[in-house]
């Protein structure tokens, strides 16, 4: 194996074992007080449910679609958020020519998926 594919597959192996990477923006104040919920309790909307509040911006990088989902749930539910409600889903890309790459030697790029969930809560019930 040459020097150079083995730099390739090292990085693939240790981009693979780090999973995704999830960022947090704050986007306004919670209608009510927020507590961790189990991620099963977490709802996936549609659209923006009526008086509620995206509270956050969540963000998940670089790896499968199925991986970044779960970040994304297990951010929100640890949260406090009620739901989730998707804005951005770009899926991988992988080239395997130089025509794509634009490099005379062989070259393998991925670009990871990224995913874009709202945090959304609702507003607390009337009494």
């Amino acid at each position: 194996m040459k020097h150079g594919q083995l730099v390739l597959v090292l990085a693939a192996a240790l981009a693979a074992c780090t999973g995704p990477r999830v960022e947090l923006k704050p986007l306004a104040t919670a209608p009510r007080p927020m507590t961790p919920r189990p991620v099963e309790q977490l709802k996936v909307f549609q659209s923006r449910p009526d008086g509620a509040v995206a509270v956050y911006d969540i963000e998940a990088y670089g790896d499968v679609r199925e991986k970044l989902d779960a970040a994304i749930k297990q951010k929100a539910a640890s949260l406090g958020c009620d739901g989730t409600l998707l804005l951005v889903r770009k899926e991988a890309v992988f080239a395997d020519n130089n025509a794509t790459t634009g490099q005379l030697t062989e070259h393998h790029v991925q670009q990871g998926s990224h995913v874009e969930h709202l945090c959304i809560v609702l507003p607390a019930p009337a009494n």
